[in-house]
Formats: structure tokens, sequence, C-alpha cells
């Protein structure tokens, strides 16, 4: 507006200068540490495993063909139907949905007495931490709904309300970032 000042919400300390070279040119946005926390958002990830006749569920069964490879704690959380229990806390590479599913034979077969079998599971693929909210059961199979909070990120965009709009290119700590005439350091930076 007349006075300068900008609309990107919570009050955010904004400068207008280049920083770092390219760290901010054209649509870059350098932002600071405790901004980021601030502008952290909630997300939802419905994960769902397709079940069909060759696909066996549940703790007993994944356990008799990968015994080692997921940790006593971990398995814990998990329900002899081979599905997280509701509230649990993931982790990346936690079990959402644990089951096998027969390998398709190609090539020479050799008589054997069971089929080759591979890892069917569902797993948090996510590095922030994430909460089951829900587990149902649907007619394809289980389906399980996790929450996460994310600080913004490098690669997030941020857009004010005008329509300008920026990736964030770093995630500075408080310290790094320069200061305004009362000494409060800046927490975002566009150019």
């Amino acid at each position: 507006d007349d006075n300068g000042d900008g609309a990107y919400g919570l009050n955010t300390r904004i400068g207008y200068l280049p920083w770092a070279g390219p760290s901010n040119y054209e649509d870059a946005v350098v932002v600071s540490d405790s901004y980021a926390k601030r502008m952290t958002s909630s997300h939802a990830y419905q994960h769902q495993l397709a079940v069909d006749k060759t696909t066996k569920r549940g703790k007993a069964a994944f356990l008799g063909a990968f015994a080692g490879k997921f940790d006593k704690p971990v398995l814990a959380t998990v329900g002899d139907d081979g599905v997280v229990k509701k509230g649990t806390v993931v982790k990346n590479g936690d079990p959402l949905v644990l089951a096998i599913r027969e390998k398709p034979v190609t090539g020479k077969v050799h008589k054997r007495n069971t089929p080759p079998l591979a890892d069917a599971s569902l797993v948090w693929e996510y590095d922030d931490p994430g909460v089951v909210t829900d587990v149902a059961e649907s007619k394809d199979g289980p389906v399980v709904v996790v929450e996460t909070l994310r600080p913004m990120k490098v690669g997030d965009k941020v857009a004010g309300r005008y329509g300008d709009k920026g990736i964030v290119s770093k995630v500075l700590p408080d310290g790094q970032m320069p200061y305004d005439k009362e000494g409060r350091a800046l927490e975002m930076l566009v150019s």
C-alpha cells in the first residue's frame, strides 16, 4: 500500500533487498527458521492397500516371510490383521499395513512347495512424523489416514494478497537474517 506494507499475513517482517546472490532473485524467497515454523501446515494422507487373490494381510503371515524387517516396538503398533492401530505416531519407514504377495513366476519354473513371496506392505514414506487418525476397511482393502504437521521448507510456494508469489529458496537461522531499524530479525527476504 502507500505506506509500503505488504499483505503476507501473520504480521511478517519483510525486507525487499537482494540477498546472497541468487538466493532471492526474481521469484525466489528467503525465510527465517522461526517464520518457517510459524507457517507449519497440517496435511492428511490417505493410504490404501489394494488386495487381490495373491495378497495375504496380517502380522503372522508377514512375519513368516520377513521376520527381521521391523523392530518389536514398531510391530507392537500393528494389530493381528496387519493394520496399524489408530492413534499411532508413525515415522519414516514405519508400516501402515503389513502384507505379502505372491511373485509372478517368469522364465523357467522349478517345482516348489510354496510360491516366491514379495513384501507388499504400505509404509509411511514422509520425512515428518504423522498420527494415524482413521483406519477403515473398504471393498478393495484397508484404508489408513495419517495427519502430519509440516513446517515450511525449501520449494514451498508463498503468495501475497495481490497475486505476488514466490518459491522458498532458503530457510536461514534467525541470526543470519538482516535486521530492521528496531533490531528485529527480518522473516522474509524478497527482491
